[in-house]
């Protein structure tokens, strides 16, 4: 990223960090005052008009919309856990003592100080002579890195804290003949009970830069020894990247280490990926694991133009989490870390991807955009996932299409995860947008397999979510089979107008399947030609078990009932008592007794003699 457009992404972030500046409470109570000073800093940059930033950065920046609303967690807000989120120290470690409130270095405090140059890996011996005095070092870096600074004195007993060393950018506002100018970058507080105190890593840019050591909430003239540690073969977040503007450019399948940098308000990392092609990405979030049940950060997978693909909250015990295969077309997507608590624990980042083939593609959140099946000798399968996402929750939908009368059959199958809680549900809907069939699949469901569905000729969707059910971002497979036959029911036939017609002396087989809370009922009309008596013949594969599987009625052109008998499942034949009908329009209504079955049934209407 060259000079000029850094600087203009970094003036547009402090106009809109001093818009949106709010108080929040503090995780790390060395670090309380600190957080009040930067939202208070002295402006010592020239600051470009509002309008001519924008107008600069809409030019090599997506569109985007406006910003979501993030739903209140509460922070952690006991002593006893205000060590979790600190750096671990090389020496000893006491609890962190309260600081006083005293801005950072103003730009014109620093000048009046001559830097001192300073080389990674070197030891750096000095000391204060007052309690006004600082010392300035500066360091330049020719190549990103991953910098943290290492302070070693004689420790003491106490609470107090002997210095401050303050971490700034140093850039010309205005461009190279400008204003020699000072970004805040970080703060990092020595008490006095500390033999090392390592600072938390900041990931830096190319460019120059200086560290301000001040004196803390106590005195000394002691010497320090101050340590620069710059790690340039790792891969690291860079400030400021702290909204959509002003992303860090990262690469797929490499770890970036990041830090939520507690220099004001709670810190955004916002970072940008480019897939070439489509691609599915599984992105890890990974961080060191403290027993402490709360949120501290809020991760987000959006695209810049309003749609988000995954949310999660990681809480500070997870050890990692992972926003399942999510199968993005080609373009930019962006991937947001946001703090919920004031922390340094440092996290990874890392954009796995994979190949897309056979994988559902997003964003195919409703009919509309659905993804289309194709079959292959009239099989089909794809594989995805259903992501949580912020306020929603994915939805996959998908269409295919059948040229004739026939039976379709779907399943979905995914992995044991152990838990009898349903966490997927699949539906099957007409053109007509009615839900032909649906079911759950239960975590420790590997597989559900829908009856066979006769369906006339035409489109149909299917869509697999998670709505009100245990969110799981697994990677499931949908498959769906068809074959043209005759002599099958088509759904939905659960009305007298949507009624199959039958011819008296043939057969027709249909299954009752569930329909979300509901059951299925099938309906058949026939014609009756002369007055005689008919039969009605109702079929099925015997079942153990003496349970009611069907009730069969009998109803006339009004809809009334005529008669009806029950179909247990071990009754392999069951038959109607014969009925004198005169001419005219007649039905037979299939419906699931006291226990349901999902089993093939044959329906029949016998004329007997005249």
């Amino acid at each position: 990223m060259n000079g000029s457009k850094r600087l203009l992404i970094l003036l547009l972030c402090l106009l809109l960090a001093a818009a949106g500046a709010v108080a929040v409470n503090s995780l790390d109570a060395g670090n309380d005052t600190a957080a009040t000073a930067a939202a208070t800093l002295p402006d010592i940059t020239t600051v470009l008009p509002a309008t001519q930033a924008l107008a600069a950065l809409t030019e090599t920046v997506p569109e985007v919309t406006e910003p979501r609303t993030v739903p209140d967690i509460p922070d952690i807000t006991t002593v006893a856990e205000i060590s979790a989120t600190q750096p671990e120290s090389a020496g000893t470690t006491a609890a962190a003592p309260a600081q006083e409130t005293a801005a950072p270095p103003s730009r014109d405090t620093i000048l009046g100080y001559t830097a001192v140059p300073i080389t990674p890996g070197v030891i750096n011996e000095d000391s204060l002579t007052d309690k006004d005095d600082r010392r300035v070092y500066s360091f330049t870096l020719d190549t990103s890195a991953g910098v943290r600074t290492l302070v070693t004195h004689s420790a003491k007993e106490g609470a107090g804290y002997l210095w401050f060393f303050y971490l700034y950018e140093v850039y010309k506002a205005g461009g190279d003949t400008g204003e020699t100018s000072y970004r805040f970058l970080s703060k990092q507080s020595v008490a006095q009970s500390e033999e090392s105190s390592l600072s938390a890593l900041t990931g830096l840019y190319p460019g120059s830069y200086i560290i301000v050591a001040t004196c803390g909430t106590v005195f000394s003239d002691e010497y320090f020894d101050l340590t620069l540690k710059a790690d340039t073969e790792g891969y690291y977040e860079q400030e400021p990247n702290d909204n959509i503007f002003a992303y860090n450019e990262i690469m797929t399948d490499r770890p970036v280490t990041g830090v939520s940098s507690n220099i004001g308000l709670l810190d955004e990392d916002w970072f940008m990926f480019t897939l070439t092609e489509t691609t599915v990405v599984n992105i890890r979030f990974a961080h060191d694991v403290k027993k402490i049940e709360t949120v501290a950060w809020l991760l987000e997978l959006t695209d810049g133009k309003g749609n988000s693909y995954y949310f999660d909250r990681s809480l500070v015990v997870d050890e990692e989490n992972l926003s399942g295969d999510i199968c993005l077309p080609a373009g930019n997507y962006f991937y947001s870390v946001k703090a919920n608590i004031s922390n340094y624990t440092e996290y990874t980042v890392t954009v796995n991807t994979r190949d897309a083939a056979g994988y559902e593609t997003e964003y195919n959140d409703a009919p509309q955009t659905a993804n289309r099946l194709e079959f292959s000798r009239w099989s089909v399968s794809v594989r995805g996932s259903v992501s949580d996402r912020l306020g929603a929750t994915d939805k996959d939908w998908f269409y295919f299409d059948i040229p004739a009368s026939g039976i379709v059959s779907v399943s979905l199958q995914h992995d044991d995860y152990e838990r009898s809680r349903d966490a997927w549900r699949v539906l099957l809907y007409n053109e007509s947008n009615e839900v032909v069939w649906s079911q759950n699949s239960a975590l420790n469901e590997t597989t559900v397999v829908s009856p066979y569905i006769g369906l006339d000729a035409g489109r149909y969707y299917l869509r697999v979510d998670a709505d009100n059910l245990l969110i799981n971002n697994g990677t499931y497979t949908l498959n769906v089979q068809y074959s043209a036959l005759d002599g099958w029911e088509s759904e939905r036939n659960n009305s007298l107008p949507a009624a199959d017609e039958i011819t008296v002396g043939e057969q027709i087989s249909g299954c009752i399947v569930t329909t979300g809370i509901d059951f299925d009922e099938d309906l058949y009309c026939f014609t009756v030609e002369e007055s005689a008596g008919y039969i009605v013949s109702f079929s099925h594969t015997a079942i153990d078990g003496a349970e009611q599987g069907w009730l069969i009625d009998v109803l006339d052109a009004d809809g009334e009932k005529l008669t009806g008998f029950d179909s247990l499942y071990h009754d392999g034949n069951r038959r109607s008592d014969v009925l004198l009908l005169e001419p005219g329009k007649y039905y037979v209504k299939i419906s699931s007794g006291l226990h349901f079955s999902p089993r093939r049934y044959t329906v029949e209407i016998i004329k007997t003699q005249g």
